[in-house]
């Protein structure tokens, strides 16, 4: 679905801009490094691409093995899992993953309060490990979003889900310690004073809204185009990528939900959960809601939408990757709250996802056949390059090639 994969896969096994393999994934920690460095190629294929891949497997697993305890029956847990794990497994993406687990890990963990078993409490436990080692970021805002939905009562009452639940909290913890430790030596310094910079300028627009203060930039040296390196990952000049600068800028602009427009963008993220990769998904979703109004997951809805509106606010509005795992939170609670274990209604939930995976097919068929010619177009056009190094950057519609040797743009 992005570039991250790619990039994380080259650092990971060492070839594209990568000169040698580490574990240092700089988005994930450090332990799903050397999970996948761990991991043996096979017919070509690497370990960062099979274990995206082994994630998916296992949450559909999960996912069919949670939903037919809670009594979901055969076909509607087919159409479910179906609808959810459909565009995921045609455009895989880290974060995305991430927060499927997390799904899985809250279903398993209500399976685990009603019937009980440690196998369903230990697999539900992995997999938000696993989630929080996978994006951490996305295991906290899907798990902060569940939180009215989890099995509040059985952790206040049970010994063995306290005990699991402060395990987990245990093993992230020395995780989260692993990774900071990791990246604690002078080598990392300047690239982390350098990250923590630039994440407003590439990730959250202030680099378009320094750009309508011309007097901020010119008081510290920079021009609009140097502000556009910045904002399309042009680093490689180190007057223009000087972490004091940028970060002396950002001061002078003020907090980005402060800024002119902040709320329109929170509005604008609300609205972003209609973009058509989303509708099926986020209208199945609201009719169960409908059909089962539980305060719970009313709630639930409730947060998403103030953590979607803040996403907004801060500059980053829409983004889709971020919104499926959520909006595949608020589809099955319905099914795990037991909607579909009354007849009267199973029907209508049985049709609601019939329908709702012939629109995710009708979204994504021409998806697939157009991602097969770009992928035809690049491998040809890949062909053709000279054999020489070549170094490519920019961003959006306008980018800079330098072929060397002999410069050429």
């Amino acid at each position: 679905m992005t570039n991250d994969d790619a990039v994380m896969s080259m650092i990971a096994h060492g070839y594209g801009l990568a000169a040698y393999g580490s574990p240092q994934l700089i988005f994930s920690n450090v332990l799903w490094g050397y999970l996948v460095r761990a991991i043996p190629t096979i017919n070509g294929v690497l370990g960062y691409s099979l274990a995206t891949m082994a994630v998916l497997l296992v949450f559909g697993w999960a996912m069919l093995y949670f939903l037919l305890r809670l009594g979901a029956g055969y076909l509607l847990c087919l159409l479910a899992v179906a609808l959810l794990i459909a565009q995921p497994t045609l455009t895989p993406q880290f974060t995305v993953n991430a927060g499927l687990l997390t799904v899985a890990a809250v279903i398993g963990w209500q399976v685990h309060a009603r019937f009980g078993g440690m196998g369903n409490l230990v697999i539900a436990c992995l997999l938000a490990f696993f989630a929080y080692l996978i994006r951490h970021e996305e295991f906290l805002l899907v798990l902060g979003v569940a939180l009215p939905l989890l099995p509040w009562r059985a952790l206040r009452e049970r010994r063995q889900m306290q005990i699991a639940f402060l395990l987990l909290s245990g093993a992230i913890a020395l995780a989260a310690a692993f990774d900071r430790w990791t990246y604690s030596g002078p080598e990392w310094q300047h690239f982390k004073e350098l990250n923590s910079a630039r994440i407003p300028y590439t990730d959250y627009g202030a680099g378009e809204l320094l750009k309508q203060h011309p007097e901020i930039t010119a008081n510290h040296g920079y021009s609009q185009n140097d502000i556009n390196l910045i904002v399309s990952y042009f680093f490689d000049d180190p007057q223009i990528a000087s972490p004091k600068p940028l970060n002396a800028m950002l001061t002078e602009l003020g907090p980005l939900p402060a800024q002119e427009g902040s709320i329109q963008s929170g509005f604008e993220a609300i609205k972003a959960l209609f973009d058509p990769m989303l509708l099926p998904l986020v209208l199945s979703a609201l009719l169960l809601f409908v059909l089962t109004p539980r305060w719970s997951l009313a709630l639930a809805w409730l947060l998403c939408f103030a953590a979607l509106f803040a996403m907004g606010i801060l500059g980053r509005p829409g983004i889709v990757r971020v919104y499926i795992p959520l909006m595949s939170l608020l589809l099955v609670t319905p099914i795990m709250l037991g909607l579909a274990n009354h007849s009267a209604r199973r029907w209508l939930v049985t049709l609601t996802l019939f329908v709702a995976c012939a629109g995710n097919a009708y979204v994504l068929i021409p998806h697939a056949f157009l991602t097969k010619q770009r992928m035809q177009a690049v491998q040809n056009d890949i062909r053709g390059l000279p054999s020489g190094p070549i170094i490519s950057w920019g961003g959006k519609r306008d980018f800079i090639r330098v072929r060397l040797p002999g410069i050429s743009q």
